[in-house]
């Protein structure tokens, strides 16, 4: 089971059109329907910030807002920003955590000692994105397997991006093309420091 399918997506599913006050033309519905899109095209951050502002100028009630906020800037690898927003969750449903309350802040404190910023990471995820969608592949937002690891030499964030109908050959090649790509384009902190990415088929154990 992964981390995300606590969360029930309800991105084209609301039961009443809540006006975006910034924005008059657009209901609440067409700006999820903006994020739905986003998705797709594996911007999670920006996806992030649409479900942000949908809360913050709706009744603070609309918790789901907030949850997809937290959930897709985890996604995006802005975990600082994930887990800033969790403590404002929590002070209006404590009972009820975020399936991101745990991992978000370990996460953090990985970063931080990695000495790893939100964009660095989010830098390697992107990566990820753009070899998924260059091969046609779909982003399916509710299949991610995000986790921090560890055994007997050590620690690591494990960030797994789900793929299916891929052969075991096509999948080892997205995954060499990834693993060369971040030497080259990311900084050595993050593809030297323990931040895992893999696409992985569903259905493998």
């Amino acid at each position: 089971m992964t981390i995300s399918t606590a969360i029930k997506k309800t991105v084209l599913k609301f039961p009443s059109p809540v006006l975006y006050r910034s924005s008059p033309n657009k209901s609440a519905a067409q700006l999820a329907e903006d994020a739905a899109s986003l998705v797709k095209r594996g911007q999670f951050s920006r996806a992030a910030g649409q479900w942000l502002k949908l809360f913050e100028h709706s009744s603070p009630t609309k918790l789901k807002y907030l949850d997809e906020a937290i959930y897709f800037y985890g996604l995006a690898g802005h975990f600082q920003r994930a887990a800033e927003l969790l403590k404002r969750r929590e002070s209006y449903r404590p009972k009820q955590p975020h399936p991101f309350a745990k991992l978000a802040p370990q996460v953090r404190r990985f970063m931080a000692e990695k000495q790893v910023d939100d964009v660095q990471l989010e830098g390697l995820i992107n990566l990820a994105m753009s070899i998924l969608l260059q091969n046609r592949l779909p982003v399916l937002p509710n299949q991610f397997h995000l986790a921090m690891l560890e055994d007997g030499e050590g620690q690591w964030f494990h960030y797994g991006v789900p793929v299916y109908e891929i052969s075991v050959e096509k999948n080892v090649e997205m995954d060499f093309e990834l693993a060369n790509r971040s030497v080259d384009e990311c900084s050595p902190q993050v593809f030297q420091g323990g931040f895992v990415v893999t696409f992985e088929v569903l259905g493998v154990e």
